[in-house]
């Protein structure tokens, strides 16, 4: 599980929309841009990138790393 092998991750959700059967959204937040750069050197996370490379044509990050300008999440 995420939250054991990164604890800097504080959420990772996927979704679907039934009106868009071809797309998965994927929103994920970190405690800071180091945990997120672990995340994205973590080895499974790798993996899971050349898969989608071989699987999907043209899958991208929409919206790279970013600060938040306001949360809800309790500190």
């Amino acid at each position: 599980m995420v939250r054991e092998s990164e604890p800097g991750t504080l959420r990772l959700d996927l979704w679907e929309i039934e009106t868009e059967p071809d797309v998965v959204y994927v929103y994920e937040v970190y405690t800071d841009e180091a945990a997120f750069e672990s995340h994205i050197k973590n080895g499974p996370v790798q993996r899971f990138g050349e898969i989608m490379n071989d699987l999907v044509e043209g899958w991208t990050m929409v919206i790279p790393f970013g600060h938040s300008t306001m949360s809800n999440l309790d500190e």
